[in-house]
């Protein structure tokens, strides 16, 4: 590890949640990933999909 940078990101991670907590967050990251994706391929910006619902 070079001591100016720190550590990876992964490990502190690791360090702070548990087991659990990592797999939500990876699952809510995939959940918004398609979001955008449906979004982009429909050509639709946020403020459209929000005006659409209702």
């Amino acid at each position: 590890m070079n001591k100016a940078i720190g550590q990876k990101w992964e490990d502190i991670e690791q360090e702070i949640f548990t087991p659990e907590e990592i797999a939500e967050s990876d699952l809510r990251v995939a959940v918004i990933c398609k979001f955008i994706k449906a979004r982009n391929e429909k050509r639709l910006n946020q403020t459209e999909t929000l005006n659409k619902k209702k």
